[in-house]
C-alpha cells in the first residue's frame, strides 16, 4: 500500500510477473474496480516496492526462483 493505493499480484507462485491489480481503497474500499490501465505511474512506483519489499524463501518459492 502506498497512500490510498493498493495493489496485488494473483498467483505469483506461478507467474511472479504477472499483471498487477491496482485499487484506491479510499474510494472503493471493496476493491472492484482495478485501475492499472489507468494509473500505469502509480503501477511503476508499486512494482518497485513490491520488489524491494520481497524477501526469497525455500518455503514459498516463486516459479523459477532460485535460492
Amino acid at each position: 500500500m502506498k497512500g490510498d493505493w493498493k495493489a496485488i499480484r494473483l498467483n505469483v507462485d506461478q507467474n511472479p510477473n504477472g499483471k498487477l491489480l491496482l485499487y484506491n481503497i479510499k474510494q472503493d474500499p471493496a476493491e472492484t474496480i482495478d485501475l492499472a490501465d489507468k494509473n500505469p505511474a502509480i503501477v511503476k512506483q508499486m512494482e518497485i516496492i513490491m520488489d524491494k519489499a520481497h524477501t526469497p524463501s525455500a518455503l514459498f518459492p516463486f516459479a523459477g526462483e532460485k535460492h
